[in-house]
């Protein structure tokens, strides 16, 4: 990671240490409670149902409401990339998540599947999960966020390859009455939310909220371009949310539109030319029933309904100078019954079915004027699924979790998917756990059915099969103490028949292709503790290896190795709080060779939480240190090699409770 990924990593060593030295009284005092009650953390998303972390098939993360606010997370991919085994790319259009040391070039984010409260969030023509400001979740609504990191189509099907992400937000309850928030920081940015909410103890809840985002961007140099791309990096966008929930009934409305600048001039456009941009539209409707039938039988019914819409103007100078359009919209409903039961002694069994129908999927490709028509096509699909699951427990230390769904997608061949976890609890506080599963994700109508003979086109290919991933797993969950927790996993991902974006130089043209089998191997470790006195610690580092399984060559953005160390404590009497977040990652291949360095970041988040009377201001310094560090560019930025990324940028946020 170099010199300076050491040094910020010797210091937040250094500061972390500190904070357990100080919090050692605390420990003693939280020693004294059951260690049975230390223990009750419960995630969701691994098995559809709640459980402890420790009894979950999957080495789950976990970040909180609290950890957003201590670390002024801007974003949804900024959380998620707090997580260990993550690292996140960001090539000034949207944010790409790379898990376990992989992440291609040409993927939306399409081999993770995300979910808000349960509910698919995958669009019906790239399966994009929108994670950055691309996101209609405005990160202050969120109650926590789980990543379950491995194979998950057994539980949840297509896209649920390399992890699944369960965004839980927060009710309505939760607020009582209004707030109101304004954040102002460099690069001309502006954020505004108001949120009213209501209801609770035993009640129904209501929550509306509605978000603004602007910002002016920055000039951005590119060698290989030869110049300045002058304001062209502006991002603009507004998202509402809205949730009704009684015992029983969750209704959600979820709704957002982001406009982004392309300083970059990718898939050939002309360069630093004012015009090129794109806008991202979706809205979600969805519910979900929770009904105990008998005192071992429950029912969970959700059904949904998405719109999504993408334009796209790309500036070319033929000449004369010329917009070409992108367009792509499509609609997806569907819904799933899950039934709970514990009838059979030692056991809980799920079982279900789920149906989805993407509708009026189109992409449109044109030149505006004059007008000429390079694509357009329509395409209707319908899959479904069957599901079962059955956690076994053998006395009080073993558990076995047995899962099985079977999947067909349109005229695809049907796919079956597997998974087994053996859990050996050989004391209360510990975990172990061997995990083998199996994944599938197929060709989105993005990589099959986009062809355009436009400059810096694509070719179609109907002929795409499905990814498939065989994933292994041996996890260690320890309880160093009531207060102290340790997480150690080593991995192996098999990938078979991965689709990689291609470039044809003769043609000028990009298409995707079955080309790739893929191994990824590591390890993980991460140390955490909460302690008296507020304050809350998090150390991680992975050590990562992918490789093309012919060559043997290691892929492009693929660190090996990675870091996280998070620090967050109270001072001056508790009247302040402050966030240290430290990350840092090896270097990474370029798709067009060469590589961008390792770097180190360091963040520091200071929050008064009662500045005055129902007023919270808080205070971020990003990148503190102004490290110059990049991102690989993928191929559709040729001759661009490597994205430059923020310098120290700060934010003022406040927030109003009325």
């Amino acid at each position: 990671m170099g010199k300076a990924a050491c040094g910020c990593a010797l210091a937040a060593a250094g500061l972390l240490s500190l904070a357990a030295v100080e919090a050692r009284a605390g420990v003693a005092d939280l020693a004294e409670l059951p260690i049975e009650q230390l223990l009750q953390i419960e995630v969701e998303s691994a098995s559809k149902y709640r459980q402890q972390a420790l009894d979950a098939p999957a080495a789950v993360s976990v970040v909180g409401a609290e950890d957003i606010r201590s670390f002024g997370y801007r974003t949804l991919a900024e959380v998620i990339g707090s997580i260990r085994g993550i690292h996140l790319s960001y090539d000034r259009y949207f944010s790409y998540v790379g898990v376990r040391g992989v992440a291609r070039a040409g993927d939306y984010n399409s081999r993770i599947l995300l979910l808000v409260d349960g509910v698919r969030q995958n669009d019906s023509v790239f399966n994009q999960a929108m994670l950055g400001t691309e996101s209609p979740i405005d990160v202050d609504l969120i109650e926590r966020v789980e990543f379950v990191p491995g194979a998950g189509s057994s539980v949840y099907g297509a896209n649920a390859f390399f992890g699944v992400i369960n965004v839980v937000t927060k009710r309505g309850g939760d607020y009582r009455d209004g707030e109101a928030a304004v954040a102002v920081g460099s690069y001309g940015t502006g954020q505004v939310r108001l949120t009213q909410g209501g209801g609770g103890d035993g009640a129904a809840e209501w929550l509306l909220s509605a978000s603004g985002y602007r910002q002016r961007g920055q000039d951005l140099r590119f060698p290989e371009r030869g110049g300045r791309a002058d304001d062209l990096d502006g991002d603009r966008s507004g998202s509402v949310f809205a949730k009704l929930s009684t015992p029983e009934l969750t209704l959600g409305l979820s709704a957002g539109r982001r406009s982004k600048e392309n300083p970059t001039a990718s898939f050939g456009q002309l360069f630093n030319a004012p015009g090129a941009s794109s806008v991202d539209e979706s809205a979600m409707l969805s519910a979900a029933y929770n009904k105990t039938l008998s005192p071992m039988l429950a029912l969970t019914a959700r059904a949904y309904a998405q719109q999504y819409r993408y334009r796209g103007d790309f500036v070319y100078d033929a000449p004369p100078r010329y917009i070409n359009r992108d367009e792509a919209e499509g609609r997806m409903w569907g819904g799933e019954l899950q039934f709970t039961s514990t009838h059979f002694r030692n056991q809980r069994l799920v079982f279900g079915a789920e149906f989805r129908r993407d509708d009026r999927v189109r992409q449109r490709n044109f030149d505006v004027a004059p007008y000429v028509s390079w694509l357009d096509s329509r395409r209707d699909e319908r899959s479904y699924g069957v599901f079962v699951q059955d956690e076994i427990a053998f006395g009080e230390r073993f558990l076995v979790n047995l899962g099985l769904r079977h999947d067909h997608l349109g005229d695809a061949p049907g796919k079956t998917s597997p998974r087994l976890g053996l859990i050996f609890r050989p004391l209360p506080q510990t975990a172990v756990k061997l995990i083998y599963g199996e994944a599938f994700r197929p060709p989105n109508a993005f990589e099959r059915d986009y062809e355009t003979a436009a400059p810096g086109g694509y070719r179609s290919n109907p002929a795409l099969r499905p990814e498939t991933l065989r994933s292994r797993e041996l996890v260690l969950e320890h309880a160093l103490s009531p207060a102290q927790r340790i997480v150690a996993s080593v991995f192996r991902n098999d990938v078979d028949d991965l689709i990689v974006q291609q470039y044809d130089a003769g043609a000028d043209r990009f298409f995707f292709a079955n080309v790739a089998s893929v191994r990824a191997t590591g390890s993980e470790l991460e140390w955490s503790g909460r302690f008296a006195g507020g304050i809350a610690v998090r150390v991680g580092a992975s050590w990562q290896r992918a490789e093309d399984r012919t060559s043997g060559a290691r892929l492009s953005n693929s660190p090996a190795r990675l870091f996280k160390a998070n620090l967050s404590a109270p001072f001056w009497g508790e009247r302040l709080r402050a966030g240290l977040e430290v990350q840092a990652s090896s270097a990474r291949k370029a798709e067009l060779g060469g590589e961008a360095p390792g770097f180190a970041l360091v963040n520091l988040t200071v929050l008064a939480p009662r500045l005055a009377k129902n007023l919270e201001v808080s205070a971020s310094l990003y990148n503190l240190f102004d490290r110059r560090y990049y991102d690989p560019a993928g191929s559709e930025l040729a001759p661009i090699e490597r994205v430059a990324q923020n310098g120290r940028n700060v934010r003022l946020k406040l927030i109003y409770r009325f």
